[in-house]
């Protein structure tokens, strides 16, 4: 037997143990890499699901900037979203030759999701009044502290005058005690022994990457970390902390001469218990100077089963978005 030939047999056996590892480490690449074709290929022809966000270091999340995507609502009907180079949906800059600013805040009501943005209220009330400009910040899936903390940048651009629209849901006050939505995390807002606003950001964290680039690891990740339960007394608390933030950072808007509107909807899918507590917390923002309540109750039915103003997801369709619009009209 020859030198080279116990080297051989040693050379071989490494081979061995590599393609032992090497094949079913290349299978579980090309299974992963095929079920992530799959599911995007699902999740945007059939399913009209396609990407809408990335993640934010300060608001958890945002849409991603300059989006052209069509998809499909609850309905099956497509409509379309188009963002500007901000995350914008249509646009985040105010026009030069409006004489006024109106700054709306939401979640995906005022985002207009299963809608067109032509058919969106602000779209509708904009076209009554064409002096008027209109930056829409709603973002489907923020609580009321991620509205502001996405709008801030643009307080300062409101002037005497100018309005800012706050639409508030009733799942709003439940969001603000959540610290992850499907994976995301959100920043955090409570209040010191003093009574000041202490705010915690969220940064990125590798969930939240994951999250928004794979979607095998976006349907992983919400299948193990689910969403936080309703209880009365998240709502109650996040009550506590929507009042303090509104006083914090909308009246010092008031203050300055900016009109404050707070809309507000009792969406009828979600398990709303301090119905008293709530109607009290707006009586006393309602009562400051320069601040206006509407109650979008009133003009959009609630049962999106039998609803004329619903999809079926809740969120308001063309109806409910033009009910919307002719309760604003008036008002500017």
């Amino acid at each position: 037997m020859s030198a080279s030939e116990p080297e051989s047999e040693e050379l071989s056996t490494a081979r061995k143990v590599a393609f032992s590892i090497f094949l079913p480490l290349t299978t579980l690449v090309l299974g992963f890499i095929v079920l992530e074709v799959g599911l995007h290929w699902l999740a945007d022809s059939y399913y009209g699901r396609g990407k809408l966000f990335e993640p934010d270091m300060v608001a958890g999340w945002r849409p991603l900037p300059n989006l052209d995507l069509v998809r499909r609502n609850s309905e099956g009907d497509s409509w379309r979203v188009v963002t500007d180079d901000l995350g914008f949906r249509e646009t985040g800059t105010w026009r030069a030759d409006a004489s006024r600013r109106l700054l709306v805040l939401g979640d995906s009501l005022a985002f207009g999701e299963g809608t067109n943005i032509e058919d969106r209220f602000d779209s509708i009330l904009a076209k009554h009044h064409p002096n008027l400009s209109v930056v829409n910040t709603g973002t489907m899936g923020y609580g009321t502290f991620q509205q502001i903390v996405r709008a801030r940048p643009l307080f300062d651009d409101l002037r005497a005058g100018d309005t800012l629209l706050l639409v508030t849901c009733s799942n709003d006050f439940t969001d603000m005690k959540r610290a992850k939505l499907t994976g995301r995390a959100k920043p955090q807002f409570r209040l010191s022994e003093a009574g000041e606003a202490i705010e915690e950001f969220p940064g990125v964290d590798l969930v939240a990457w994951a999250r928004d680039r794979s979607y095998v690891a976006s349907r992983i990740i919400a299948f193990f970390l689910a969403d936080d339960e309703f209880s009365k007394q998240k709502e109650r608390e996040g009550l506590i902390l929507y009042e303090a933030l509104l006083r914090q950072d909308l009246l010092s808007l008031a203050r300055r001469g900016v009109r404050i509107l707070l809309a507000y909807y009792d969406y009828s899918g979600h398990p709303t218990t301090n119905e008293h507590l709530i109607k009290a917390s707006f009586e006393r923002l309602c009562s400051e100077r320069s601040v206006e309540c509407l109650a979008i109750n009133d003009v959009v039915e609630r049962n999106k089963q039998t609803s004329k103003h619903l999809l079926r997801g809740g969120h308001w369709n063309r109806a409910g978005n033009r009910a919307v619009a002719e309760l604003l009209i008036p008002l500017f």
